[in-house]
């Protein structure tokens, strides 16, 4: 008698709970990106920031809402036709975007927040055979006890 209660119990508790694992969340807004998001989609740990990237532009989402906070191509913002890398920090809250070719090189980071342009280079430093990593644990680069690049 308690074995057939038992199981009895433990089938009306996973009918039960299957059941209730059917219902769909609920749809709290839908939106699109201004660009064709292909190289970045992504939102931040607190999901009140969504990016949005590909090679010729860049889009940021609010997340509560959906609402475009900041959206632009780069040729029209910063003259470069394309970025072929983009890197979200969210603890820092900018955005790096770079192109690494051989004739032009152009690193540009703005805020996460307004789109802002904070700081751009032309300049990227290339290490060759050498990793960073590598060249912080050997004796090169370094002047009275001080590790330099």
């Amino acid at each position: 008698m308690f074995r057939q209660l038992s199981t009895m119990w433990l089938l009306l508790v996973l009918v039960g709970t299957s059941v209730a694992a059917q219902v769909p969340f609920p749809t709290l807004w839908k939106s699109s990106f201004d660009v064709s998001p292909d190289k970045q989609k992504r939102f931040n740990s607190t999901a009140t920031l969504v990016f949005g990237a590909n090679e010729d532009g860049a889009c940021m989402l609010r997340g509560s809402d959906g609402k475009s906070i900041w959206s632009y191509s780069f040729k029209d913002k910063f003259g470069v036709g394309s970025f072929e890398y983009q890197t979200w920090n969210e603890r820092a809250g900018v955005i790096l975007f770079m192109e690494d070719a051989d004739d032009a090189s152009t690193k540009v980071y703005v805020d996460d927040r307004t789109g802002a342009e904070l700081w751009r280079s032309n300049r990227i430093v290339r290490f060759g055979e050498y990793s960073l990593d590598n060249m912080l644990r050997s004796n090169v680069g370094t002047e009275g006890g001080t590790r330099c690049l």
